[in-house]
């Protein structure tokens, strides 16, 4: 009887069988190829390793058929069915919803396999392969029949050698670990470069603050599971202030990714702060998206190369970069979810860019928004939620928080009863409102009676601005002690410029009026600072930054600031000014970082003291600012910023600035004011700096004391989308269609997305059809070319010039290309349209075709160029009578198959004609879907392409890879420049070499770029492609435009490894009509490769030692070479050295008999080539040796 692997329990089909048949039905899905072209490449690996499996589960088959031991594979039995029922499921995934596979394009989708599912067949078929050569390389049934071995022996030993393997590949994984973490900074460093913001310490600050239970009505809403299981939807979640919106974003983000960690879903969030509107820009969120998407998975190689070019400029990546980069990591999910809190936080207008970015991303992202419910979202398909604090959810919290107290808890135990009436009060006081509740019980949680907690409940505020009032109070109430220190932490928590740590508050609080050095024994205890604040003010555990308890409290505090802490300003500034004067901070150039962790408080004293100072402060402290702009103010600039230039918005300044221009941008106007009577020559300069900065004060006094250059200013005021600003200048009668650096102000603000200042400035006039008039210009630094920035890299181009629409197109704004459009923007002949197509913008292209934009070849090139599908279908669809052939050689270069697919069929092109390049384009870069797709649709694979025209398209293309670059006379041989083989064989292409020489392509097909294509892998060394091109056919010794045969070329390069192939498959060291293999490797450190090639037999008697290696020409020598053989180009050795310059050499040649009179070659004899050379010591040799004298000579 068979082996039980054959036939298992008396079945019809064994394990093998079985698997095998199903390794076949597998591979049956490749017939269909061009329906797998989107398949991603570990999908496509799949079958690789299926190749590979396939004989040798046919070896084993035959020798279990020929040697059936029941004994001998029984410990094969488990590792072959987890193989099958492996198979069995992988099948199944293929096999069609009809289950014909004549149908299999049309049901397959291969986006339902995500990556990880992908890894673990392959885990799989590698796991299997092993075994399987380990069993057939040690033969095991060969070797059992004819040794008679114990077969548990012989499995013993196969388990030693699989576990000898597993040990080598633990260590293999330990140096691929130590290799791994070596590359940790570098991934770290281009996580933190591209987006500084991290919403995930955030997140678990904002979760921990969570009652446990609460928030649970949220998830079973019918809304939100609606919104949780559809795709590309938007939840708008708009409650009353305090509610609990950002408690509840923080339980939905924790439910998402609890729910979703193991499958391909993306689960990312925002967390809106009117303090850091700054750093929150709409870049700068986006970035923080990708950073959460892409979190512990390797960085994508265009991340490295976005940083390259950032960091050789000094730039930051714009929106659309950073768009870019977020939706291909969108990409890579199966669907995305993001959060966004706190939206009515953000500035409208920047709130607007970043709905629309986002909507640009939707198709598969799910979007969550929370705000307050003033503020419009202009999403008209988004499901609206209220958010409310539930009563389930507010009685939770009460009885929490009376647990956490030891005095309420005493009065509960006293009575009972005040339990519920705690919670009945609260919950019909608070109506809703979780902030309040926890405000309220702040309030209680301090009373020291039964009778004082009656009453404080009797007389809760039922509003947030009472609450607020009654916590003052009892802040007021406090020792004077208490009362001041609470009065310091409010004043600098809300008036800081950005949220500052627990550590930089202590070290601000320490700092008294008077002081002249720091005194670490004033630090305050972060519990006393929290203690003395009545539940105002709380500080994240995770990140240690200091905040107010709810955005209302900051609004509170900013109503009651004058009447309060009217002083607030005028004593921040001071502290600041006083802290940097300590002698302690002389020293800042030598100890910089030792001083900055020793001392928190003086990053953010540096860098915002002067933001402090605008306003009452100058007034108060004008001496104490002037003395510092004047003694400090670069000492502390080089230490914060060193040798960049300090911005703020679209500012950009250095400290060897004038003080008035420091003055200008921080706003200072006193000062300025002061400044200007000594020197008002700068006025105009001023106003630029002014404007650039939003220096609202200062650009007033700047017009009203007669500056009158006011264009430049409202283009840089447009810029930044200072409306206030452009308001004073546009009344004060700026010109507003003037060009300023390529630019006009309506041209500036749509580049900027700014929608607010293009309405104000069409409103008041603007030229929507502006034109301009220069090229690209560069960056004027703050509005001015003469500014004395350092300036340590030239100028970057800072951008093409465009006309409004052509600048709203670019960016994406459907808003502003309404607007423009309304207001009478001319779209017809504009170029707007493909400044949309080549970012991506299918909307605005959409719109522009709506409003009559004409469809050129340009549009459509460079939507094929970005291979955005959607934008190419449009345009083909709206093209009339244009040529195609471009995109679809562009789109065929850079790998976008869907949209090569789509010009295919609908773009009405001769493939037969014009698909050559394109198929050259796609075999450069190894596109084997797309050269499929060309070969299918008749492309002739040896057509050949002019050498000049294929450098100038690549180059181009941005990819210019021509390490043998060619000469300016490339087309003058007119005899055919290269093909798709040559191409791909230069650039090591495996598989597209195969695929073309199946397809019939030329071999030994010549052109004057390349050579043929196995010149052209030689060159490039290839040897893998060398191979199939010899396996095929190609003929080794052929020479060609090149005139050097493949193991010439080999030689020159010093390629040995080459060379040894070469000769082992038949190449020639003897040529005729050519130079000769050894010739080429007469030069310095190709000695080894002369010594091989003369015992290969090459001929010693050719004209070889001209090239200076002196080794090489004493081994020819020695090989018996002939001294005075005549011929080559320069007649003699020695003609050839004394015209290269060879001292040594020639030296050497004379001493073996060189004839030195020997005439011939092109310049006579020896003596004369060395002094065509000018090479006089050796003309003094030769005139030595043949005994005569210069003047004879």
């Amino acid at each position: 009887p068979r082996s039980s692997f054959l036939t298992p329990h008396g079945g019809n089909t064994g394990v093998i069988t079985t698997a095998i048949q199903l390794v076949d039905t597998a591979l049956k899905a490749r017939e269909y190829v061009k329906d797998f072209v989107n398949a991603p490449h570990e999908q496509r690996q799949l079958f690789s390793e299926m190749d590979t499996l396939r004989p040798l589960l046919g070896e084993l088959q035959k020798r279990v058929l020929a040697h059936p031991s029941q004994n001998s594979f029984q410990q094969m039995t488990a590792p072959l069915n987890k193989f099958k029922t492996t198979m069995e499921d992988f099948t199944e995934k293929l096999k069609p919803a009809d289950g014909r596979w004549s149908k299999f394009s049309k049901q397959v989708a291969w986006t339902l396999w995500n990556k990880k599912e992908a890894k673990e067949y392959l885990e799989e078929f590698e796991r299997i392969k092993l075994l399987l050569n380990t069993w057939l390389v040690l033969d095991i049934w060969d070797f059992g029949q004819h040794q008679q071995q114990d077969t548990n022996q012989i499995f013993q030993s196969i388990n030693d050698v699989v576990q000898e393997q597993q040990q080598s590949q633990s260590r293999m994984v330990n140096l691929v670990k130590d290799v791994a973490r070596q590359g940790f900074d570098e991934h770290d460093k281009l996580i933190e470069w591209l987006s500084p913001l991290n919403f995930f310490p955030r997140q678990a600050e904002i979760l921990s603050s969570r009652q446990p239970g609460t928030g649970e009505w949220l998830l079973e809403d019918d809304h939100f599971k609606a919104w949780k299981s559809g795709l590309g939807g938007t939840l708008w979640c708009h409650g009353i202030p305090g509610a609990g919106k950002t408690v509840l974003a923080s339980i939905v983000v924790d439910h998402l990714r609890t729910e979703f960690q193991a499958r391909d879903i993306g689960v990312a969030c925002i967390y809106l702060n009117h303090k850091e509107t700054e750093m929150q820009s709409p870049s700068n969120l986006l970035a923080s998206l990708w950073r959460q998407l892409v979190f512990s998975k390797p960085i994508s190689p265009t991340i490295s190369t976005l940083y390259a070019q950032h960091h050789e400029e000094r730039t930051r990546p714009i929106l659309n970069e950073i768009q870019s980069h977020l939706a291909s990591a969108v990409a890579e999910h199966s669907k995305v979810y993001i959060i966004v809190d706190a939206l009515d936080e953000y500035p409208e207008d920047r709130r607007s860019i970043l709905l629309e970015s986002l909507a640009k991303i939707q198709p598969t992202v799910n979007l969550m928004l929370t705000s307050r419910p003033h503020i419009s979202i202009s999403v008209p398909t988004a499901r609206v939620l209220e958010i409310r604090a539930t009563e389930s959810d507010i009685r939770s919290f009460v009885e929490k928080q009376i647990q956490g107290s030891s005095r309420l808890s005493k009065h509960i135990t006293a009575r009972p009863e005040f339990k519920d009436e705690i919670e009945n009060k609260l919950v019909n006081n608070v109506d809703g409102m979780f902030l309040l509740a926890k405000l309220h019980m702040e309030s209680l949680t301090t009373k020291n009676t039964i009778r004082a907690l009656r009453d404080a409940l009797n007389n809760m505020p039922k509003d947030l601005e009472h609450t607020y009032n009654e916590a003052m109070e009892r802040i007021d109430r406090q020792s004077e002690d208490d009362r001041n220190i609470a009065h310091l932490v409010l004043i600098w928590i809300s008036n800081a410029k950005r949220p500052l740590s627990i550590a930089e508050l202590q070290e601000a609080l320490a700092i008294e009026p008077g002081d002249t050095t720091f005194d670490s024994d004033n630090i305050l205890d972060v519990d006393i600072m929290l203690s003395v604040c009545a539940g105002l003010v709380t500080v994240d555990q995770t990140d240690h930054i200091t905040r107010l308890v709810h955005y209302t409290a900051q609004q509170y505090l900013d109503s009651v600031q004058a009447s309060q802490f009217p002083q607030a300003q005028v004593d921040i500034t001071r502290t600041c000014l006083a802290y940097l004067s300590f002698e302690m901070f002389r020293n800042l150039r030598r100890f910089p970082l030792v001083l900055v962790q020793k001392h928190p408080f003086l990053l953010y004293a540096a860098e915002y003291c002067l933001l402090h100072a605008s306003g009452i402060p100058e007034l108060t402290l004008e001496s104490m600012i002037l003395a510092f702009l004047k003694q400090d103010f670069y000492r502390f600039y080089q230490f914060r910023w060193g040798q960049e230039a300090y911005h703020r918005g679209k500012g950009s300044l250095t400290a060897s600035a004038p003080k008035i221009w420091i003055a200008a941008a921080f706003n200072l106007c006193t000062i300025t004011s002061n400044l200007l009577l000594e020197d008002a020559s700068e006025l105009n300069q001023v106003l630029g700096v002014a404007s650039k900065f939003g220096a609202l004060d200062v650009v007033r006094l700047l017009v009203n004391a007669g500056a009158d250059k006011l264009s430049p200013a409202l283009v840089d005021a447009s810029e930044a989308g200072y409306d206030e600003i452009l308001r004073i200048l546009i009344d004060s009668g700026a010109d507003l269609d003037e060009e300023y650096y390529g630019k006009s102000a309506l041209s500036a603000a749509c580049h900027e997305k700014h929608v607010s200042t293009a309405r104000m400035l069409i409103e008041n006039g603007a030229d929507v059809n502006w034109e301009p008039h220069g090229g690209a210009s560069a960056d004027p630094e703050s509005g001015f070319s003469n500014l004395p920035l350092l300036r340590r890299y030239p100028p970057k181009v800072y951008h093409v010039p465009k006309s409004p629409l052509c600048a709203a197109s670019a960016t994406g704004s459907e808003t502003l290309v309404l607007l423009l459009i309304a207001s009478g923007a001319s779209v017809k002949n504009s170029p707007a349209l493909r400044e949309a197509a080549k970012n991506g913008h299918e909307i605005i292209a959409r719109i522009l075709l709506e409003n009559g934009a004409n469809v050129d070849h340009g549009a459509l090139e460079d939507a094929a160029r970005v291979g955005h599908l959607g934008i190419v279908k449009l345009l083909i669809y709206n093209a009339l009578n244009i040529n195609m052939t471009t995109a679809l050689d562009v789109a065929s270069f850079h790998g976008h198959w869907d949209v090569v697919r789509e010009l295919m069929e609908n773009g009405h092109l001769d493939l037969r004609e014009g698909g050559g390049k394109a198929l050259m384009a796609a075999s450069y870069n190894g596109e084997e879907v797309i050269v499929s797709l060309l070969i299918n649709r008749g492309v002739n694979v040896n057509v050949q392409l002019n050498g000049r025209n294929w450098v100038q398209f690549t180059s181009a293309m941005g990819n210019v890879n021509n390490r043998f670059a060619p000469a300016p006379w490339l087309d003058e041989y007119g005899q055919g420049g290269c093909s798709a083989l040559q191409v791909s064989s230069f650039m090591g292409q495996e598989a597209i070499a195969k695929l073309l020489i199946k397809h019939g392509a030329n071999l030994d097909i010549d052109g004057d770029l390349y050579g043929t294509p196995l010149q052209a892998a030689v060159k490039a060394g290839h040897e893998a492609v060398v191979e199939i091109l010899l396996d095929n056919g190609a003929d080794v010794n052929f020479a060609g435009y090149v005139s050097q045969p493949a193991l010439q070329i080999a030689v020159a390069l010093g390629n040995e490894k080459m060379v040894r192939l070469l000769l082992d498959r038949g190449a020639s060291v003897q040529a005729q009509d050519y130079n000769d293999a050894l010739r080429a490797s007469v030069q310095p450190g190709l000695e080894e490769m002369v010594r091989f090639l003369v015992e290969k037999g090459a001929d010693v008697n050719t004209q070889t030692a001209a090239r200076g290696a002196k080794e090489i020409a004493e081994l020819l020598i020695e090989k018996g070479a002939e001294i005075n053989q005549q011929g080559g180009f320069y007649g003699t050795a020695l003609q050839a050295t004394a015209m290269e310059g060879h001292e040594n050499i020639v030296r050497l040649l004379l001493e073996n008999g060189a004839d030195m009179n020997l005439r011939g070659g092109p310049y006579g004899s020896a003596l004369q080539a060395a002094s065509m050379g000018g090479h006089e010591n050796i003309v003094r040799l030769l005139e030595t040796a043949a005994g005569m004298s210069t003047e004879e000579n």
